[in-house]
């Protein structure tokens, strides 16, 4: 177990690290951490709004939506967004394609960046 001293130490150099434009996956094998550990040290606002809704999930306090609100389309995955981690049950729920546009710098996630899916036209008639 480390020392809170080594974690406040961990803790400078993955923010170092981050500012520098390092991966978090490049951080957590500097600092000998797990990626998640890394992510959570540079982005604990962020950590503690992922937590703070996955338990209003659980609590059914905060229910998701079934279709993207950025490209409306239905899909079985969709992500919390959060544009202000300071309103952890503020979200906007996206699917994962349209989720790596509103992080940039993340893209690589979600795989290569490909143009934004379009939601299908409504039935027309005949």
């Amino acid at each position: 177990m480390t020392s809170m001293a080594e974690n406040a130490r961990r803790k400078r150099i993955a923010a170092a690290l981050y500012d520098r434009g390092a991966s978090f996956r490049e951080i957590a094998d500097l600092v000998g951490v797990s990626y998640q550990v890394a992510r959570n040290y540079v982005q604990p606002d962020r950590y503690n709004a992922r937590i703070l809704v996955t338990q209003a999930l659980a609590d059914g306090h905060l229910t998701k939506a079934d279709t993207c609100e950025d490209c409306g389309l239905p899909h079985n995955r969709l992500h919390a967004h959060h544009d202000n981690y300071s309103e952890p049950y503020k979200v906007r729920w996206l699917c994962p394609q349209c989720h790596a546009y509103a992080h940039p710098r993340q893209r690589r996630w979600f795989g290569a960046p490909t143009p934004r899916r379009q939601a299908l036209p409504e039935a027309v008639p005949a």
